[in-house]
């Protein structure tokens, strides 16, 4: 009889260990789940940061493209304007060229006359064959005859040798000639009259 209650305790006292077992085994299974809950919400969210960081990283590469093949097209830009620039003063510089050549050449062509007359007058042609006479040769030059004033013959070119400089340049030749100075630029057109620029 005794040995049938101690057997019987001892049957009690292993249930309750196992269900202390099993609950506590329960428990831990449970906390092993809240914490791999929590460990999927952080892989989430790790991910998610994850991709907006990437979206933003696309985005910056973007725009950064965006901006490079602006900035591209702005230096083109710019070349071309230069480029153009460029061949504008290229331009003037043969047209003041031009305006040079026209007033130096006239300028012979009176003196040349002048010359002429006054050889002439001083018999210096008189033993020279087809030699034309002052008048003829003032026709030849489109000179008229008998008056070689240069300034004159600048004059009613006009236009045609008046060459405009920039204020810049203006300024930059005063302050090689005459130093600095306060006065405010302008642009300012020269009619050559005579003689070579000194």
């Amino acid at each position: 009889m005794g040995l049938a209650f101690i057997a019987r305790d001892k049957t009690v006292e292993d249930a309750k260990k196992v269900r202390k077992a099993e609950a506590a085994a329960k428990l831990e299974a449970h906390t092993l789940q809240r914490r791999l809950d929590r460990s999927h919400e952080v892989n989430r969210y790790l991910f998610l940061d994850h991709r907006n960081l990437m979206d933003a990283q696309v985005e910056m590469s973007r725009k950064h493209c965006e901006d490079l093949a602006g900035m591209n097209s702005l230096l083109v830009d710019l070349s071309q304007r230069q480029a153009e620039l460029k061949l504008m003063a290229l331009k003037d510089r043969l047209a003041d060229v031009e305006k040079l050549k026209t007033r130096y050449q006239r300028q012979v062509d009176v003196l040349s006359a002048e010359s002429y007359r006054s050889g002439w007058e001083n018999r210096e042609f008189e033993n020279h064959a087809k030699v034309v006479t002052p008048d003829q040769f003032d026709d030849q030059k489109g000179i008229e005859r008998d008056y070689y004033s240069v300034e004159h013959y600048m004059q009613r070119l006009g236009v045609e040798i008046s060459i405009t400089y920039p204020a810049d340049v203006l300024e930059m030749l005063a302050t090689e000639k005459y130093g600095p100075s306060t006065s405010a630029p302008g642009t300012r057109e020269l009619v050559p009259t005579s003689g070579p620029p000194d």
